[in-house]
Parts: C-alpha cells; structure tokens; sequence
C-alpha cells in the first residue's frame, strides 16, 4: 500500500512541479542482513561512491557506508543498495 502511495506522490509532485519532499513526509528502509537494504521514499541520489551513498528521502538523508556498494534497482521512489553494508545513518534535512 505505501509503495501505491509514494508513486501517486511522486506524479502529483511531477504533475503540479512541487518539490516531492514537500508533499512527502514518511519514508521506509528494509534491511537485508549486511548485504541490501531497500528505500521506499528516495527523492534523490546526493552522493554515488563504492565506499559511500547518500540519499535524500522523504523530509531526511541517509547514508549507507560499506564496500563495493551499487544500486541495483531505482524506480520513481523505491531504490536498492547492495553491498557489504557496515554502517546506515539518517540525519534530518536542514531547511533551507
């Protein structure tokens, strides 16, 4: 049911050109032992290394720090990162 709501979210954003963090509140992270985590809510990519990604979400930021990390799937807000994950870190968004 959330993964419906993020996508109507995320076309209404397109639809009306409002910044989707402003229409989005909440966000998800399913963590799979130390080898994926999945984000349901992803506004954007801030920063793509092997050793390092930083997502906005939904009104927050997480970084996801490991080894040989890559995202396997990104579709409208959902994204995956596998990897060896060592460490996953939210911070709230400063605004701006």
């Amino acid at each position: 049911m959330k993964k419906q709501l993020y996508k109507v979210i995320a076309n209404l954003s397109e639809k009306t050109e409002l910044p989707l963090s402003e229409m989005c509140r909440e966000f998800n992270a399913t963590i799979s032992g130390r080898r994926e985590v999945v984000f349901e809510g992803v506004v954007s990519i801030d920063k793509y290394e092997q050793d390092e990604i930083v997502l906005l979400l939904c009104g927050e930021r997480a970084s996801v720090r490991g080894e040989g990390l890559e995202l396997k799937s990104y579709y409208k807000t959902s994204l995956c990162i596998r990897g060896h994950l060592d460490k996953i870190e939210f911070m709230k968004e400063e605004k701006k």
